[in-house]
């Protein structure tokens, strides 16, 4: 069987299935994604999505798919979704908030309060937003569910506070506390955290998590400006990209703002740049293989296919060197790592940055990957593997004439080959994207649009 298209159909049939699910869970039951003032909606389907492929849905599909009619499918997930879902009804709701006086964090917060607010999810998204931080010169409250230490002479106004162990139980939902305690938990932390510090900006990094999402949800609600910084570019827009609950959304360039745009009207899409310093360049050999989530577009069949081809590429290639970066949070079973560091060319990257990697990157190689994009600014070559027929990577690298994309293996093999033996061949790539790089990336310290600029003026309003 082609598993190719597979994972495509999977994510429209995902989509398409629970978005009719809970539009009729709300038909029978209007208070079902009650929370207070808060309309839950869109966190929820969030939430099931991503469930959705992380469960053995997937699998049931995959079975399906192909020999059983849509209808008799769709009625088995509908009653999945019944299962996990209409055993919890009815609903039981209530709001009983406290004067933010009669809080314990009030004191301790109050002189931290008309402050800009920033949210970090993981480690990546400070690194990236950390030159910003020191530019916009002002007092900013730095969240994150762990702790962070920053140089206090370089931060000097800068307040980081752990928000991890923070509980509140104002916003009550007895439907949502069982099958979602997430985001109850997410709604009434950011909800109380909003009320005791009432921030002039809300600031996220990347703004796909849940974790963000929620939290400019809660801005609004408060109407505190909210501002979302592009940190990196997907593949597909499932809902962590759609309908974003953000006021503005800085991009990389003018070339992502159309697309994005097209999902979500709401947003007012400006070019903030791209925030990180590139550097020098070192001299560029390097052919690197960027691992991915095991998710939505790459499940266990497309994920042995690339650490094969790998494999493939250091036995046909002999004297290149390949690097092969491990997905931070999906990091290889001790028994491919060995089946890859058999090779003497290759070399798994442990504890580099992604500057570091891009810097000695000349073709880099993934299927789905935000790297391919960003690994531009960097001047490296994208090798988009699209085992799927299904959909491309947007753009589409090799069309627009800066970037290759492989449907198979062998075709793999063979633009690889020729990349590497022909110096003429690689050098079209980078003539044609130099003449368009400024498109797709800004640099943030050439921007005429300045973002700290703008924030200072959302502050000041």
């Amino acid at each position: 069987m082609n598993m190719a298209p597979y994972y495509y159909e999977y994510n429209n049939f995902i989509t398409n299935l629970l978005e009719d699910y809970v539009e009729d869970l709300q038909k029978d039951f209007p208070a079902i994604f009650k929370l207070g003032e808060y309309t839950v909606t869109l966190p929820v389907l969030y939430s099931i999505h991503l469930k959705a492929f992380f469960e053995e849905w997937s699998k049931i599909y995959e079975k399906w798919y192909k020999i059983k009619p849509i209808e008799e499918i769709t009625a088995h997930f509908r009653m999945l979704l019944d299962i996990y879902y209409k055993t919890y009804l009815p609903i039981i709701e209530k709001v009983d908030r406290k004067a933010i006086k009669e809080y314990e964090l009030y004191s301790e917060l109050k002189s931290y309060r008309k402050q800009v607010m920033i949210y970090i999810y993981n480690t990546r998204q400070l690194e990236y937003i950390a030159s910003f931080i020191k530019k916009l010169n002002c007092p900013v409250i730095l969240m994150a569910d762990f702790s962070i230490t920053l140089d206090a002479n370089e931060y000097n106004k800068v307040t980081c506070l752990n928000i991890a162990d923070i509980t509140e139980t104002a916003l009550f939902n007895s439907f949502i506390k069982t099958c979602f305690p997430l985001v109850l938990s997410l709604f009434n932390k950011f909800d109380l955290l909003i009320r005791l510090l009432q921030p002039s900006v809300i600031i996220v990094v990347d703004g796909s998590h849940l974790q963000e999402q929620i939290l400019g949800m809660v801005g609004k609600q408060y109407a505190v400006p909210t501002v979302g910084v592009q940190q990196k570019w997907p593949l597909l827009l499932p809902y962590c990209f759609k309908n974003i609950p953000y006021d503005y959304f800085f991009t990389w360039g003018k070339h992502f703002i159309t697309f994005w745009k097209s999902f979500n009207s709401h947003t007012q899409f400006l070019i903030g740049g791209y925030l990180k310093n590139v550097g020098l360049e070192k001299e560029k050999t390097k052919i690197t293989f960027f691992f991915q989530s095991p998710a939505v577009v790459q499940g266990a069949d497309y994920y042995n296919r690339f650490i094969q081809f790998i494999r493939k590429c250091a036995e046909t290639f002999p004297t290149q060197q390949f690097w092969v970066r491990e997905h931070p949070e999906h990091i290889l079973s001790s028994e491919v790592r060995d089946q890859l560091t058999a090779y003497k060319n290759i070399t798994l990257l442990v504890d580099y940055s992604l500057s570091e990697i891009f810097a000695e990157t000349i073709l880099l190689v993934a299927s789905s990957s935000s790297c391919l994009m960003e690994g531009l600014a960097y001047n490296c070559i994208p090798f988009v593997l699209n085992f799927s027929c299904a959909s491309h990577y947007y753009p589409d690298m090799e069309k627009e004439g800066f970037g290759m994309v492989a449907e198979n293996e062998n075709k793999g093999v063979e633009k690889m080959s020729r990349f590497i033996k022909d110096k003429v061949f690689r050098a079209t790539f980078q003539q044609k994207y130099f003449r368009e790089k400024s498109g797709f990336f800004q640099s943030f310290s050439d921007l005429t649009f300045n973002m700290e600029r703008f924030i200072q003026k959302l502050i000041y309003r």
